[in-house]
């Protein structure tokens, strides 16, 4: 299975590393020699999962299949997809509809929310109370399934915007806050530390970088649902942190591998796709944080209708979740 495979990519970068004695031999797909020019992580992403979609990125010289081997050239393909993520962020137009009595509730605190002067983006529908939690739905001119909605929600935690952060980023805790969850596991990490500059990074980009494979076992869906994803976070210019998060292929066709269907000795599994995932972490008064995320997301195992349907009610409990963890935290 392709667990199997990440299990064997592991065991090449630590003999690539000498910080093992000889391991078995590993299948010639599962790695790839170091070359002297880039770091032993890049060529492990290189063999396994380097294709993510990126027809929608304001990038040059996109192959026709709208794929794009990233290892080619990380930095202009992480910059490209956090530049195409705070777009739809900061988009406060009519992009975006409200839901779940979303503008009820923004005409009621209206009064009382705010945004601080050193915040840069207007215009801006802040958030001030805990107990709320704004919902939009909307949608995007092109990329693959865009005729799939947006769902942005926006939400208030009493944590600091580094503490929430860290929670989303740590694969060890996603099972504190997704009940679903059947484990995530990270494949690659590229570069570790979002606090990290740029001019202290080979690739020439600030912030966190990893390649995770996550299992859910939603409600009254017989498969478990596998999603392979790029997730990379950094400091935002304007306040706070940023993160963006897409699905990574084994191949150009954006098809799973065959052993991924074929172990019939396990559950069931179907891949799904993020096509987008943006978390803003914004930093407010008193070491709290309002946060604001998109998701897009492909699931093949559920149907459209019933995807479109659930989309707000899924994102509300997510952040529910969330600030339960945190609130317990502290």
């Amino acid at each position: 299975t392709i667990e199997l495979q990440f299990d064997r990519v592991e065991a090449a970068i630590r003999q690539q590393r000498h910080e093992t004695s000889v391991l078995p031999p590993v299948a010639a797909t599962a790695a790839v020699a170091p070359t002297s020019t880039r770091p032993a992580e890049m060529d492990v992403l290189a063999s396994v999962c380097p294709y993510m979609r990126v027809g929608d990125l304001n990038m040059e010289n996109i192959p026709p299949c709208g794929l794009l081997s990233i290892d080619q050239d990380l930095k202009s393909v992480l910059d490209a997809l956090v530049e195409y993520g705070t777009n739809l962020l900061f988009d406060e137009g009519k992009r975006f509809i409200p839901v779940n009595n979303t503008d009820r509730l923004i005409a009621k605190q209206a009064a009382g929310a705010t945004v601080t002067n050193d915040w840069p983006i207007r215009p801006w529908t802040p958030i001030c109370s805990e107990k709320d939690i704004y919902v939009w739905q909307g949608s995007v001119d092109k990329g693959h399934r865009c005729d799939l909605p947006l769902i942005k929600v926006r939400a208030l935690f009493n944590a600091r915007p580094r503490d929430v952060l860290e929670l989303l980023l740590d694969s060890d805790r996603v099972g504190e806050y997704n009940k679903m969850s059947q484990g995530r596991k990270d494949v690659v990490c590229l570069q570790l530390g979002v606090d990290i500059p740029a001019s202290d990074s080979v690739y020439g980009v600030a912030g966190e970088t990893k390649v995770f494979s996550a299992l859910n076992k939603p409600p009254l869906v017989r498969r478990n649902i596998e999603m392979l994803t790029l997730q990379h976070a950094r400091p935002y210019e304007g306040g706070g942190y940023i993160s963006v998060s897409r699905s990574l292929w084994e191949n150009e066709t954006a098809t799973p591998t065959e052993s991924v269907h074929r172990n019939k000795k396990e559950t069931p599994t179907v891949r799904s796709e993020m096509l987008l995932g943006v978390n803003l972490f914004r930093p407010l008064p008193n070491n709290k944080c309002e946060l604001t995320t998109i998701t897009h997301v492909h699931t093949t195992a559920v149907p459209d209708v019933l995807a479109k349907k659930m989309g707000a009610s899924q994102a509300v409990n997510y952040i529910q979740q969330i600030q339960r963890v945190v609130s317990h935290k502290k």
